[in-house]
């Protein structure tokens, strides 16, 4: 029985990315996508201690305790990546009298 109308089809499968930092585009498409594309998944380290994965990657602020640094630091088997990410207020420029 063939698929309804509107039902896409294997060679219609695609993955369209953009890059933020310039609006820079790609789309990836079946076979690409098959051999080289995984899924990912999101999740707060408390949610998922005693979780492991080949590969794990934390974002965490300056402020996280070292307790939450362990747990996300020993979630994957094979690879841990840690991204540590600080919210530093902006230089201020000085008048020129304070020269």
């Amino acid at each position: 029985m063939p698929a309804p109308a509107g039902t896409p089809t294997r060679a219609q499968v695609r993955l369209k990315s953009g890059r933020l930092t310039d609006n820079a585009q790609v789309v990836f498409e079946d076979e690409y996508l098959r051999e080289h594309v995984t899924l990912g998944y999101a999740a707060t380290v408390h949610s998922h201690q005693g979780v492991t994965a080949d590969t794990c990657h934390a974002i965490m602020t300056e402020s996280a305790s070292r307790a939450m640094a362990y747990v996300a630091m020993t979630r994957g088997r094979e690879h841990n990546h840690a991204y540590i990410y600080t919210q530093r207020q902006p230089r201020r420029k000085r008048a020129s009298s304070e020269l």
